[in-house]
């Protein structure tokens, strides 16, 4: 009786846990950017910014391009906290954006432009850390062209 009320107690604890943040699954060519509605493909670009919501339910919000995780960030960002993993561009492998290394140029095909890559080790001279190059992309994106 002992044993079983011990695997009882131990099932409904495994029940109450809360899911781990990590990186989502992306479904090449049907899941949507959550903030341009653009059909994601390209997974070297592609990103997710996820949390867990008053439930304790996985949210993840899927982006194609870093600019667009920038963007939800911004907007949704007291709905945190929110957690961003980027794709390694030489592994495609996901790590955390607070881990990697982004380099911004115009020879960096992305889908909305952006020119940015993540990478987890970079040798560039020019490369930012997840802050820094969220002023850019921020700054970028409040400037207005003068007449």
């Amino acid at each position: 009786m002992r044993v079983l009320l011990m695997a009882l107690c131990a099932s409904l604890v495994a029940g109450c846990e809360q899911p781990s943040i990590a990186p989502p699954t992306i479904r090449w060519g049907t899941d949507a950017c959550a903030n341009c509605s653009m059909s994601i493909h390209d997974e070297a670009s592609s990103c997710a910014i996820v949390r867990l919501d008053s439930r304790g339910q996985l949210e993840s919000l899927l982006c194609d391009d870093l600019n667009c995780a920038i963007e939800l960030l911004g907007e949704r960002g007291s709905d945190g906290p929110w957690t961003t993993f980027v794709h390694d561009r030489t592994t495609l492998s996901w790590i955390a954006a607070a881990d990697a290394r982004f380099v911004r140029s115009t020879t960096i095909k992305t889908p909305m432009a952006s020119g940015i890559a993540a990478y987890a080790h970079t040798d560039a001279s020019e490369s930012h850390n997840f802050s820094e190059i969220t002023k850019i992309v921020t700054e970028r994106s409040t400037v207005r062209p003068t007449n």
